[in-house]
């Protein structure tokens, strides 16, 4: 409550606050505050002999960045998070690899920038992307599982399923002329079928059947440990 009123104290004009408000607002000492000040971050003016922060532009600026969090609580980086995505967010996004998430950008000729020190993509770009395909699927933790594992096959499985080498399968579904047919979703940076498209294809087609004795269930949580070679 004392360093609220000493902030509201601290004021200059309605749309400038002093150096030393901005300090006690991101909980900086005066060193710390003026060193940021210098950065050129946000607009400055003078108002009756002191420094002015442009409160309108401080704001733009903590909605871009997540290093400096206000003592109020109000989490940063609002705007950054809307506008664009870190490959780290891309990765958490799809349950992959970091290393896979870099691959995926540079594959899909993301455009990329460097923003707060990190490469982004715009978000805006990413979800037209993402709308106009289905071989990728956002997944969310519920519980500590993912949503879909249990209705979908790893490569292992569909080679078991149709009797060939896990070889062939993994070409069947990635090279083939039936690939357009799989939806493919991504599981921990491993790649797997929907039951529901696998069913699509074995219906639409007879090359590929179910090899004898094998049966295909809508719920397949038996191989959910199943690995992509």
């Amino acid at each position: 409550m004392k360093k609220a009123k000493q902030m509201k104290q601290e004021k200059i004009t309605p749309k400038g606050m002093s150096v030393r408000t901005m300090g006690n607002l991101l909980g900086l000492k005066k060193v710390e505050s003026y060193w940021l000040v210098h950065k050129n971050y946000f607009r400055t003016t003078e108002f009756m002999g002191k420094l002015c922060v442009d409160i309108e532009d401080f704001e733009r600026w903590y909605a871009m960045q997540t290093h400096y969090h206000k003592v109020t609580g109000e989490a940063p980086g609002k705007r950054l998070k809307e506008s664009y995505l870190s490959v780290f967010d891309i990765a958490e996004m799809f349950g992959i690899g970091v290393t896979t998430a870099w691959n995926l950008i540079k594959k899909q000729q993301f455009t990329t920038m460097q923003v707060e020190g990190a490469t982004r993509v715009p978000r805006e770009e990413f979800d037209s992307w993402y709308m106009g395909q289905s071989r990728y699927r956002i997944i969310e933790r519920e519980h500590g599982t993912f949503p879909g594992i249990e209705d979908s096959l790893s490569p292992r499985k569909v080679s078991q399923l149709l009797g060939i080498d896990q070889k062939k399968a993994t070409r069947l579904l990635l090279e083939s002329e039936y690939k357009d047919m799989f939806e493919i979703i991504i599981h921990g940076s491993r790649r797997r079928v929907t039951v529901k498209s696998f069913q699509h294809f074995l219906d639409s087609q007879n090359e590929y059947q179910l090899a004898e004795g094998q049966t295909l269930n809508r719920r397949m949580t038996a191989y959910a440990a199943d690995v992509w070679h």
